[in-house]
């Protein structure tokens, strides 16, 4: 017995290590990534009135070249680039960049991966941004459950999600359910 425990220990150890490995690396790659693409930005090379939208056509240009052949950390830098691209109301550039993302989530991750999540989370604010509403808040409602059961009531992506929903409903006229998610 006590051998068959030291094995089924060793391998556990194994595949944690493998998986720390493989953060560490998607970590590093996506640093890489961010640290290039904003030191990219030269007054001599984009002028000295370099906006933030310059940066970020620049970091979208090189995702595909510079972390193609690591699909977790280059769902990772689309997810930033989209959000940062919504928030600016480019939202041509936010869904392409988000749509990329909630198809690896749904080809590689399962539902209730943080990641996932995440993702989601930043999926329901594009639709909520853009007025798709009725998406939005199905989307929301799907999403909020996963959330609060996989990261808590209290996790800062659950209480996005739950004001992504709230201010979906909102814009939608429905008042009441809206005041008590926001």
């Amino acid at each position: 017995i006590g051998f068959v425990r030291a094995e089924v220990n060793a391998r556990e150890t194994e595949r944690a290590l493998a998986r720390a490995e493989e953060e560490a690396e998607k970590a590093q790659g996506i640093s890489a990534f961010f640290a290039r693409s904003l030191t990219s930005v030269a007054p001599y090379d984009m002028g000295i009135d370099v906006l933030v939208v310059d940066v970020l056509e620049q970091a979208a240009a090189d995702v595909d070249e510079r972390l193609g052949d690591r699909p977790a950390a280059q769902a990772i830098v689309r997810r930033t680039i989209g959000d940062s691209y919504r928030t600016l109301g480019h939202f041509a550039e936010a869904e392409e960049h988000l749509s990329a993302v909630m198809e690896y989530v749904d080809g590689e991750l399962e539902p209730d991966d943080p990641f996932a999540i995440e993702a989601g989370d930043s999926w329901a604010a594009f639709l909520q941004a853009t007025q798709r509403l009725t998406e939005a808040e199905a989307f929301c409602r799907e999403l909020l459950p996963l959330a609060i059961e996989r990261l808590g009531r209290e996790h800062r992506e659950t209480i996005r999600i739950r004001n992504t929903l709230g201010r979906a409903l909102l814009d939608r006229g429905q008042l009441a359910e809206a005041e008590e998610l926001l």
